[in-house]
């Protein structure tokens, strides 16, 4: 059983993740 606290850190995780890539690309 996957409780919502660890969806909400995986997706979290994920986001940032996606952002920092972004910043990366804009540099």
């Amino acid at each position: 059983m996957v409780s919502t606290t660890s969806k909400v850190v995986a997706a979290v995780l994920v986001m940032g993740g996606l952002l920092a890539t972004q910043l990366d690309l804009t540099k």
